[in-house]
């Protein structure tokens, strides 16, 4: 054999397995999978880090894409393969915790990997933008204008004082920008003409607003506050918790200082130099939560919510991922956020449905938490007064650690309840004769009070007093909302409006009512009862801002009397120190939610509000407008407090065979067209009957309470299963049709795996 000729081969082999080597991609995009290329000519995958972003062709469009591995085998030739077009980053943007927490994503939720994986980056990120939100011009002396000599540009006296300048910057190792060169009066034009000159270069060097929304920095001060027995139990138990993964469920009744025992732990946390995440639920509590915490930590906090600017995120997220930012805090979203050395995550709130995404990527960011934290091997807090049922039971079978406060913090106590029987009483605009006076009591004393009912607007009707017409939606099944201050009919559920008409669309009658009570209604009927005393509104509408939020808080925090007028935004954890008397309005609409998790979110809710009153040194008042007193919800709760009653829903979910029990998913279909939803859900039911697991309930298709949403006609078909398994198994073969066949219909589909609501 030809030895020389046998080296060639073998040479020439290497050569081609170093040449077909194939870049796996991620594109957002609803096909679940990975996409291949080639590099451009010339270059090697080595210069495509996994992690990196990309820009690749795509049908006929291009695409940011994300390298997640290499191959030597594709489906295509090596040769019909497409070469990238270009790489937007040198060093990964996300790196394999981030991938392998974006694959658990996809399997879990049954959703397109390159989706997931693209709904977990800041926009920009995801539109290709860079990586620096914040970036300034700076000069320099190339090496030719280091070495020239001066009297050479003696005749240009204003581009040989700027040489010196820079000249003098660099000697001592200083670095001066393009704003503070126009600032020592040396003009666009001075600079122009030295870079022509081939003196100086140009380069960009990221910086952080002084102002900055999102990244600010904390003042520590000393807490003097003492710790309850309680608090020093749980303190120990979470501490001896922080050296590996560990749910641990802070189960504290409200004003029991569960924020004490999570500043005592991040303390901790930081002393061994590690990042904090700690997730709130809304919005309306990230300024109160960061004025808590820039008070406590003298250390660099990332800020994310839905109302910072994109490059005001990408900030926080770049600070995070650098290790520049030590706790953050932030609302669902945050939870995708990377965090190299993370040591802790908090959900505050644990309970609340805010953290479930509900369209798009149908996600919980309290159970993505704990699987951040097991890849992660650390500890996860899940606090809160009210626990889920899916926590709670996790307790129970003691796959959490649960850890308990039953008493308030300080002198306080828990306020005295009273469940008042409205029918057949004459009402005051939504009031009772005995909620009037025990408001006017409370503020005659000197304190505040909180009127709660969970709908926005001034009345949920407008009615025909004449021929019974009321005013419905006409791109949903629901009424319209009356907005008295905007003199508009308004749709809650797709945001349609319209003004409020002078007559009957039916009959023509003028004699138009409004039924029911709504915030705006509620806050001018105690405007009107109590002129002499200030009433605040608080919710959707009357919020434009986070300026507006905090002014109100500033206000309630004053300490003066006054009347607040709320919706669940008050109901989440603010603290009101004069806050002594809670009414709450037609809480009976919940009470009759068809959705299984009703009476779960009623005695959440119930308790919740209650726990705002009498949280200081003073005593509370509750008092509960209802029509059904004897409902087995009120009097479980009023007998057994909240963990009395979830205890008996518990018992209730598992004769139905409902979650936590079992498992639960949904296949959700709309369209334009009426029908056609539920009947494209039934053709995939009829075709997948023999590959549907035995081990799978398959209940439908059915369509939702509100059948039309949006102009939208809505179906859905509900799978329960006690095995994971089985569930998933099942719903990913309806997948598999649903992307063969959705095409013959026009129409939408999601997947939601375990759902907030099925109704």
């Amino acid at each position: 054999m030809n030895t020389n000729l046998e080296l060639a081969r073998v040479s020439t082999k290497q050569q081609m397995n170093q040449i077909n080597k194939i870049i796996k991609v991620a594109v957002l995009s609803p096909l679940d999978s990975l996409f291949d290329y080639r590099p451009e000519n010339g270059k090697k995958i080595e210069d495509y880090p996994i992690g990196s972003r990309v820009n690749v062709p795509f049908g006929s469009t291009k695409k940011i894409g994300i390298v997640i591995s290499y191959s030597e085998k594709s489906k295509l030739n090596f040769e019909k393969l497409k070469p990238i077009n270009s790489l937007i980053d040198k060093d990964p943007i996300v790196g394999k915790d981030f991938i392998k927490l974006a694959t658990w994503i996809s399997e879990y939720y049954i959703h397109p990997f390159g989706d997931a994986l693209f709904n977990m980056l800041p926009n920009i990120l995801r539109k290709g933008g860079s990586y620096n939100p914040y970036v300034m011009n700076m000069w320099k002396t190339n090496k030719k204008g280091q070495d020239l000599p001066l009297n050479t540009i003696s005749k240009t006296p204003k581009q040989k004082r700027l040489l010196e300048l820079l000249r003098e910057k660099e000697s001592n190792l200083k670095e001066i920008s393009e704003l503070d060169i126009l600032k020592q009066g040396f003009s666009k034009e001075i600079i122009k003409k030295l870079f022509h000159k081939n003196l100086i270069e140009k380069y960009e060097k990221f910086y952080i607003p002084e102002k900055s929304q999102s990244l600010i920095d904390g003042k520590s001060e000393n807490s003097n506050l003492k710790l309850t027995h309680e608090q020093k139990l749980s303190i120990d138990t979470i501490f001896d918790k922080l050296s590996s993964f560990e749910v641990i469920l802070l189960d504290g009744i409200t004003g029991s200082g569960k924020t004490e025992i999570y500043f005592q732990v991040i303390n901790k946390v930081l002393a061994s130099m590690k990042q904090v995440l700690v997730l709130i639920p809304e919005i309306s509590l990230t300024p109160q939560t960061i004025q808590r915490f820039t008070k406590r930590f003298s250390k660099k906090i990332a800020i994310f919510h839905s109302k910072l600017s994109e490059k005001e995120r990408l900030l926080a997220w770049r600070a995070c991922k650098e290790e520049e930012a030590e706790i953050i805090i932030g609302t669902r979203s945050s939870i995708f956020t990377p965090l190299p050395n993370i040591g802790l995550i908090i959900i505050d709130e644990e309970h609340d449905s805010s953290y479930k995404q509900n369209d798009g990527l149908h996600y919980s960011a309290r159970d993505i938490g704990i699987v951040k934290a097991k890849n992660q091997n650390i500890p996860i807090i899940l606090g809160t007064a009210t626990p889920s049922l899916e926590s709670f039971h996790n307790a129970q079978k003691n796959k959490y650690t649960h850890t308990k406060l039953k008493q308030r913090a300080g002198n306080a106590k828990l306020p005295n309840i009273q469940i008042l029987d409205i029918r057949n009483k004459v009402l005051d605009n939504g009031f009772s004769e005995e909620a009037i006076h025990l408001i006017k009591n409370t503020l005659k004393s000197g304190k505040q009070v909180l009127v709660f009912i969970n709908r926005r607007g001034y009345a949920p009707l407008l009615m025909c007093h004449d021929c019974g017409w009321n005013a419905l939606c006409p791109q949903c099944d629901a009424r319209l909302t009356v907005h008295r201050k905007q003199e508009a009919l308004r749709c809650h559920h797709c945001n349609f409006s319209s003004r409020i008409p002078e007559k009957c669309n039916s009959c023509e009658s003028k004699n138009l009512v409004f039924i029911g009570q709504g915030t705006q209604r509620n806050t001018e009927t105690l405007q009107n009862l109590f002129p002499h005393f200030p009433v605040i509104r608080i919710d959707r509408d009357s919020i434009q801002n986070k300026k507006s939020f905090e002014k109100y808080i500033k206000k309630i925090n004053s300490g003066d009397p006054l009347i607040l007028v709320g919706t669940q935004m008050l109901a989440k954890g603010h603290h009101f120190p004069l806050l002594s008397t809670i009414v709450i309005l037609d809480i009976d609409q919940g009470i009759y939610n068809p959705d299984f998790r009703s009476e779960e979110k009623v005695t959440q809710l119930l308790t919740q509000v209650s726990g705002r009153a009498g949280r200081a040194e003073h005593e509370g008042n509750v008092l509960i407008q209802t029509y059904v007193p004897d409902n087995d919800i009120l009097s479980s709760w009023k007998k057994g407090g909240y963990h009395g009653s979830i205890v008996e829903i518990l018992k209730n979910r598992e004769f139905h065979e409902l979650p936590p029990f079992t498992h639960m998913g949904v296949i959700r279909a709309d369209s334009t067209k009426p029908d056609e939803a539920f009947r494209f859900l039934k053709s995939l039911i009829d075709n997948n009957r023999n590959d549907c697991s035995q081990n799978c309930q398959i209940i439908g298709p059915i369509p939702l309470i509100m059948e039309k949403r949006a102009g939208r006609h809505r179906a859905q078909i509900i799978f329960k299963s006690k095995k994971r398994f089985d569930l998933n198994k099942t719903i990913n073969n309806f997948k598999t049709l649903i992307n063969s066949n959705k095409k013959n219909y026009r129409l939408r589909c999601s997947i939601d795996i375990d759902p907030s609501e099925v109704a």
